[in-house]
């Protein structure tokens, strides 16, 4: 064991305690990294592995096609009813309504309490964070865990179903 050499925070130690060091800032690092990956695939909603994982390549298409015929108006109303993002180009909101309507409605954020979550793996969802309106500025959030979906909610008001999706029980909207 060598004596005298600088670790990273400036102090000297020995070679071991430096190397164990360095070793747990690397650990840190990687886990920093995974969850700036899973948080920036799910600022685009649901990744399209998680759709075709989860639906059937039939049921994509149909959901794909009927969400595709609405109009951009009709398509920012079902994303209220939902409580979901109502901002982008139509791609972008028949995308949120395709994995809605597929899969379920992203949970609230269990953390903050003022965002939707999104998708950043099958089951692991992350907070985009929220505007304050009070201070003028946007919260972030570090929410990134497990959530569960609720029903998606149609055209006529009643609850659609979508794979192992429970019912809703006064999600906020």
């Amino acid at each position: 064991v060598v004596v005298g050499v600088p670790c990273r925070s400036g102090q000297v130690a020995g070679q071991e305690r430096c190397r164990a060091g360095r070793a747990m800032a690397d650990e840190s690092a990687k886990e920093d990294a995974a969850r700036e990956a899973r948080r920036s695939a799910g600022r685009a909603g649901a990744p399209v592995a998680v759709l075709e994982a989860r639906l059937s390549a039939d049921k994509l298409a149909a959901l794909r096609a009927k969400f595709g015929k609405l109009k951009v108006p009709q398509l920012k109303e079902l994303l209220a009813a939902n409580g979901l993002s109502r901002t982008g180009a139509k791609a972008e909101l028949v995308g949120r309504c395709v994995e809605g309507a597929g899969l379920g409605v992203p949970p609230m954020c269990p953390l903050c309490g003022h965002a939707r979550t999104r998708t950043a793996e099958d089951g692991i969802f992350v907070c985009p964070g929220y505007f304050d309106r009070d201070a003028g500025e946007v919260k972030r959030c570090d929410f990134d865990g497990p959530g569960q979906r609720t029903a998606w909610i149609n055209a006529d008001g009643q609850p659609e179903l979508g794979v192992d999706v429970p019912p809703r029980t006064g999600d906020p909207a």
